[in-house]
């Protein structure tokens, strides 16, 4: 690639002069000597001006500074530069020699002379290139064009862009002096213009560069707030896991299960000796008798506590959709499965799952019962892996197994499985010295949720309620009193109140006479009183925590039953 001319250069031409001068010719002498004048003017202007161009930075002034100097040195009427971008030619500089811009350029220039130089890197001139359309292209005549002077912008990499120069009424306004200088000047040009957008390329870059960083910064300031945030959302969510698991036991826990009676004792102890082992629990019982509720107790109160308790009816689901239920099933099993949906044993992973009515399934679904049982793996519905989950099983049927078996409608082997530990739920008819507890249980749940004061029975009231004996157990019981609560006056239920919104038969009194039956419940409530005051030592205060009553019914009960 050719330099810059430098003041060595201009020595050689002057002693090339002085020879000519000297050998004599004074003719062609002068011509000589005004043709090296020129060329010297040349290369001094083109030294001066590749000062200039090296020295600007800002692509679009260095364009248009090229576009200057090759118009003006030329005597051009008009000058392009075009840029090579990819496949295409970008029009950057379209410009009269008087400096004013060109409009729609590319409707201006023989664009076939533009590529033919861009392609091959060789100059082209023509004195008249409407003689020549031909071979220039049918744009040129079409433009009436007549000196037409383009060189390529080259660097080492290639063809960069051309010069483009043209005069539409001169022929032969180029020369091969203009020819020369504006390819060593296009030479100049070029390394300049590469370097330009170098430059700006670099400094676009580390444009982009600062943006991202401050970009990055200030999504790391957010990110970290929002961090931040979440952490403390984290905690208050942690803690409210907390209190809402606390509640849960609470109100799952054996405090849900009211009952003092010596048969709800030895409930106690044996929810005690089971809550914390895994072996199945069969809870049995009349309808609602409380075994969802016993198998409530038995998860919150156990190790399993932290874990999800998962609770089915089998007798309210039909049986072509409790396996599904159950083992779960993936998308496209059966119709209508749209899409994959758990089971309740993987539901209850690590926790508890219970199973009401269990006496009500087919066979077919006891089978597959079993093999889950004792196995430990689930396979879903139209699934073709087994996975295992550790799940503690608990069941409750209001139906004697023994008798479904004999009946042949239950498998043996699975009311073996089923039957590790059996609780028998006593009806409440066995249990009637805990209606009153139950009763005011209730009185004080509605109370709480309400907000209203909490009411209770006159002792006429109480008596009907203990000497019923509940078929519906403590779900009738619960039922009747929220009815007493909600359509009752008052605070205090007298047994016109109670005759005039109950639907209670209150003809029969119960077996031994009413006498008989309320005497029996106040020596067991009288004796109860005298026990639980003597283990906390008279402390009436403890006494009232432990029978879970206020401290003015404890007062009352004390003087009714004259206990010091």
């Amino acid at each position: 690639m050719k330099k810059a001319p430098g003041p060595d250069d201009f020595e050689a031409l002057s002693d090339s002069m002085r020879r000519i001068s000297e050998a004599g010719g004074a003719g062609e002498a002068l011509r000589e000597v005004e043709r090296l004048r020129v060329e010297i003017e040349g290369l001094r202007r083109l030294h001066e001006i590749s000062k200039t161009l090296n020295s600007e930075l800002k692509v679009e002034t260095l364009l248009r500074r090229i576009m200057d100097a090759a118009i003006d040195f030329t005597r051009a009427e008009r000058g392009f530069i075009i840029l090579v971008e990819g496949q295409t030619l970008e029009f950057k500089i379209a410009r009269q020699s008087g400096g004013e811009s060109l409009d729609e350029p590319q409707f201006e220039v023989s664009r076939s002379v533009a590529v033919q130089v861009a392609d091959s890197g060789a100059p082209y001139l023509a004195d008249d290139a409407s003689a020549e359309a031909s071979s220039a292209g049918g744009s040129v005549q079409k433009l009436a064009l007549r000196s037409v002077l383009c060189v390529p912008l080259r660097i080492r990499q290639g063809t960069v862009g051309v010069v483009y120069l043209d005069n539409r009424s001169r022929i032969g306004a180029f020369t091969e002096s203009d020819r020369r200088w504006l390819e060593m000047f296009a030479e100049q040009a070029a390394i300049a213009v590469h370097n330009a957008r170098l430059i700006e390329e670099n400094l676009r870059q580390r444009e982009e560069l600062a943006v991202s960083k401050r970009t990055a910064e200030q999504l790391n300031e957010l990110l970290q707030e929002k961090v931040e945030i979440q952490g403390i959302e984290l905690v208050e969510v942690r803690r409210d896991l907390q209190e809402r698991q606390k509640l849960l036991e609470v109100r799952n826990g054996y405090d849900r299960i009211v009952g003092r009676s010596p048969r709800m004792q030895q409930l106690y102890d044996l929810l005690d000796r089971v809550k914390d082992a895994d072996i199945p629990v069969l809870v049995l019982g009349e309808s609602g008798t409380g075994k969802e509720l016993v198998a409530r107790a038995i998860h919150f109160s156990g190790k399993r506590k932290g874990g999800r308790f998962v609770s089915e009816n089998c007798a309210a689901i039909p049986d072509s959709l409790l396996e599904s239920e159950l083992f779960g099933h993936v998308k496209g099993a059966f119709t209508g499965a749209v899409e994959k949906q758990k089971g309740l044993f993987e539901q209850a992973d690590k926790g508890t799952l219970f199973l009401d009515e269990v006496g009500n399934t087919s066979l077919d679904m006891q089978k597959k019962l079993l093999r889950v049982l004792e196995t430990g793996e689930v396979r879903s519905v139209g699934g073709d892996r087994a996975r295992r989950h550790e799940v503690r099983i608990i069941t409750a049927t209001n139906h004697a197994l023994d008798d479904l078996v004999k009946a042949g409608t239950f498998r043996e082997d699975l009311m073996y499985r089923l039957k590790g530990v059996v609780i028998q739920l006593p009806p409440l008819r066995q249990r009637r010295e805990d209606i009153p507890h139950l009763v005011e249980h209730f009185f004080q749940d509605i109370s709480d949720r309400t907000g209203e004061p909490r009411k209770r029975c006159d002792d006429d009231v109480m008596q009907v309620l203990v000497r019923h004996d509940w078929p519906g157990n403590v779900r009738e019981l619960r039922t009747e009193v929220e009815k007493i609560a909600v359509l009752c006056h008052g605070e205090l239920i007298t047994r016109t109140d109670f005759e005039q919104v109950t639907g209670l038969d209150l003809r029969h009194p119960a077996v031994g006479g009413k006498s008989a039956l309320v005497e029996s419940v106040r020596e067991t409530e009288r004796a109860h009183l005298r026990r639980t005051l003597a283990a906390c030592q008279g402390n009436r205060d403890t006494a009232a925590k432990v029978l879970g009553i206020s401290r003015a019914t404890l007062f009352r009960k004390m003087k009714k039953h004259r206990l010091k």
